[in-house]
């Protein structure tokens, strides 16, 4: 009969327990966006309110600021 080691099944236990735990933690609020990521929704957002408008200009400054 093979011998089965205690200590490498809680060690895994324990950092899966761990990543469980990192993973897990403030899961109920929103992360930070990258200014890419910020300018898909708010272009995205401004279509859903105002249609369309024409396709010259791919950027529109909007500072830090905007809501």
């Amino acid at each position: 009969m093979k011998k089965i080691k205690i200590l490498p099944i809680c060690l895994s236990f324990l950092i899966l327990i761990y990543i469980l735990f990192v993973m897990l933690v403030n899961l109920s609020s929103f992360p930070g966006l990258h200014g890419d990521e910020a300018w898909f929704g708010l272009n995205a957002r401004e279509i859903l309110h105002h249609g369309t408008r024409s396709l010259h200009g791919l950027n529109t400054y909007t500072s830090s600021f905007y809501i």
